[in-house]
């Protein structure tokens, strides 16, 4: 842990290298806005506008919903529809898809694949 730190108020290059391999967490700054680095492996730019809503989701799918409410959203996309039956009966499976939607992409950052909610 020492090593996370060079001088005081420096963080080292092995921190930086930590958090570019695995991202952080989800944290709120002093304003209340939240936000959260992903790995440098997955691509950020369809997630970081609507990281909140995907927060959400995942709330809710471990309050037991089956079916991810980003769904339609997703199904609409300018640019493609992302969206397959694991959006409708277990959401929790798109972070172990080659291809990350939203909630995919944030359930794989935060290290839940494997992870299956329980009723």
């Amino acid at each position: 842990m020492t090593k996370l730190i060079e001088v005081p108020f420096q963080l080292s290059h092995l921190y930086y290298n930590i958090v570019s391999k695995l991202g952080t967490p989800f944290f709120t700054n002093v304003n209340g806005v939240g936000s959260f680095i992903p790995p440098s492996a997955i691509d950020p730019t369809g997630i970081q506008p609507y990281q909140l809503l995907v927060f959400k989701e995942i709330i809710n799918i471990y309050m037991g919903d089956k079916k991810c409410g980003l769904y339609n959203f997703c199904k609409t996309r300018p640019d493609k529809d992302i969206t397959n039956e694991h959006c409708l009966t277990s959401p929790w499976e798109r972070g172990t898809e080659d291809e990350l939607c939203p909630l995919g992409q944030l359930w794989k950052t935060w290290g839940l694949n494997g992870q299956i909610p329980i009723d």
